[in-house]
């Protein structure tokens, strides 16, 4: 028996628009989720501009705090150490230079570590990888169901692969 070649429009119109519906949809949601990546990614990374810029004024508290301590004590810790130490003012200068900045390199120390905790974004980095994931797997079902559209032909036969449509 004989069929009748399907002509025009006729042929697989119905697979076509499901497929470019499931094209039409991926892109939609690919938009959407690039575009959720993006306002996360720029929360995330407002978030620890934000604690940087709060551990950045520690370190700055720090140098501040060290430098006025060792500018409004210094005097007064020499020449009470100097008397001490029987008029050995030179020597009281130098314990007392080396005791404020010993506070201020704690204090500077504390700063870094908090700078060091900010770390990458890993909320953005876990979201990013899923989304590559889901992306992958729609791509899949798309080329599988490409795939079975293809293997028949306007006549209603099986494909021959390689085979071009008239």
């Amino acid at each position: 028996m004989v069929t009748r070649p399907v002509i025009g429009s006729e042929a697989g119109s119905e697979e076509d628009a499901t497929v470019r519906t499931l094209l039409r949809r991926l892109g939609t949601d690919t938009e959407a989720l690039l575009r959720a990546e993006v306002a996360l990614a720029k929360l995330e990374f407002r978030d620890l501009a934000r604690q940087a810029a709060l551990d950045g004024a520690k370190i700055g508290a720090a140098v501040a705090v060290a430098f006025v301590g060792i500018l409004a004590v210094v005097a007064w810790l020499v020449l009470a150490l100097g008397d001490l130490l029987g008029d050995s003012y030179g020597i009281a200068a130098l314990i007392v230079g080396a005791v404020l900045i010993l506070a201020g390199g704690l204090l500077a120390r504390a700063g870094m570590k908090g700078l060091k905790r900010a770390g990458p974004p890993r909320a953005t980095l876990e979201t990013l990888q899923d989304s590559r994931q889901w992306a992958q797997q729609e791509i899949q079902q798309l080329r599988r169901g490409a795939a079975g559209a293809e293997v028949e032909s306007r006549t209603g036969m099986p494909r021959v692969k390689g085979e071009s449509r008239p």
